[in-house]
């Protein structure tokens, strides 16, 4: 593997080499979310090969292709989650089975589903207590405006 600052290039044992521009050269680790990704990619690129398609890269070099469409992935802007994105990439592959020939990770990045957004908590219900308060706050405010501008008559005490 040969790295560089501004390219990754991975050459597979069977001679065929992957080149990545890379974005982000510093990207931080996460073993966890880098292993259910590479299994998600893997998965996916698996059903890709069962199919045959035009330009495909041979069985045997799924693994490192996998590995390649993690590094490509691993450089977006996006935060890989498992719980919001595995549906979304089983999706986006499903959605490659459709295509004439071999996608390459852009093709994925461009069928991806927008995550769905997470439900929005709803007002919170006035109770009539506080209603009654801002009533009463309310007509406070108003009888203290009306007494500046001497409209009211004055209270007899």
């Amino acid at each position: 593997m040969i790295n560089s600052p501004t390219h990754v290039c991975i050459k597979a044992e069977d001679g065929l080499v992957y080149y990545v521009p890379v974005r982000n050269s510093h990207r931080e680790q996460n073993p966890a979310r880098d292993k259910w990704l590479l299994a998600a990619i893997a998965k996916g690129l698996q059903h890709l090969v069962v199919l045959n398609l035009p330009n495909h890269p041979p069985a045997e070099t799924i693994a490192i292709t996998a590995k390649a469409w993690l590094m490509v992935l691993l450089n977006q802007n996006i935060d890989w989650n498992a719980e919001q994105d595995n549906s979304r990439i089983e999706t986006a592959f499903l959605k490659l089975m459709e295509h004439p020939k071999w996608p390459a990770p852009i093709d994925f990045l461009n069928v991806l589903p927008p995550r769905t957004p997470p439900l929005a908590l709803s007002a919170p219900r006035e109770t009539p207590e506080r209603r009654e308060q801002r009533r009463q706050g309310n007509l406070v405010g108003i009888r203290a405006v009306l007494d500046t501008m001497k409209i009211l008559p004055k209270k007899e005490q």
